[in-house]
């Protein structure tokens, strides 16, 4: 006997195909907050730049001094692709001051 929409409860049916990128978005929050959370636990400063996976990294002494210059860190998470922005971004700030970080 062949399945039907209306076998299923609710009537509901396949939530996945509706919502194909529910679980990689996620993802990419806990990703994002575990790039925070290791940040903290390092004693480092972490604020967010922008709405997605940008972070500014200013690193801290164990005194609370800071150390070096401002890096930016953009947060991937699988096979997430870097974005044209994101490319052109790290060639203007240079690989020291801009990262991408996956997760």
């Amino acid at each position: 006997m062949r399945k039907k929409a209306s076998d299923k409860p609710y009537g509901f049916g396949n939530t996945n195909r509706r919502f194909p990128a529910a679980g990689k978005r996620t993802q990419g929050k806990i990703a994002r907050d575990r790039f925070a959370f290791e940040q903290a636990l390092a004693g480092n400063d972490c604020a967010p730049l922008r709405r997605g996976g940008d972070f500014v990294v200013q690193k801290r002494d164990f005194l609370g001094e800071a150390e070096g210059e401002p890096t930016v860190v953009d947060i991937k998470s699988g096979n997430a692709k870097v974005t044209e922005e994101q490319k052109q971004r790290q060639k203007r700030l240079g690989r020291n001051r801009h990262k991408i970080v996956r997760y």
